[in-house]
């Protein structure tokens, strides 16, 4: 069974959800596909034939302060895709300083909560649901 769940994951079908909060006021939702490639310390956007396609959708939660708190579908997982992704539109994570942040939340941390993961159980036919509730962001971020 630890294969199977292995395998669910390795095969992109368990699926992810995450939350976090952004500069600027997102689209109300969307779904952005784009090329990815991985770097040493980084990813990026790039037209390169040796990229990898990272894919998520997204809608927007809430707005304030020139900030968006987002609900993420991840498609695909690529390395940091993302923090990519959304700062690659000029909506990096608060606290993601390698992507373009200029707020330390100390700690090496940023803005991004994995809020739920769903998987085929590994043995029965019924779906499985994991759930963290999100940090009170409100209390810690500006």
């Amino acid at each position: 069974s630890a294969a199977r769940l292995s395998d669910e994951i390795r095969s992109h079908r368990a699926k992810k959800t995450y939350w976090a909060k952004v500069y600027g006021c997102v689209p109300e939702s969307g779904e952005w596909i784009d090329p990815l490639l991985r770097e040493e310390y980084t990813s990026r956007v790039v037209d390169d034939p040796s990229s990898r396609v990272g894919e998520l959708s997204f809608n927007r939660l809430s707005t304030d302060n020139n900030t968006s708190t987002v609900e993420i579908d991840l498609k695909t997982g690529r390395h940091h895709q993302i923090r990519v992704q959304f700062a690659h539109r000029g909506h990096p994570i608060l606290g993601d300083k390698r992507y373009g942040s200029k707020l330390d939340l100390g700690r090496d941390r940023i803005a991004l909560h994995a809020k739920e993961m769903r998987i085929k159980h590994p043995t029965h036919d019924e779906e499985m649901s994991f759930v963290s509730e999100p940090p009170e962001w409100g209390q810690s971020l500006p």
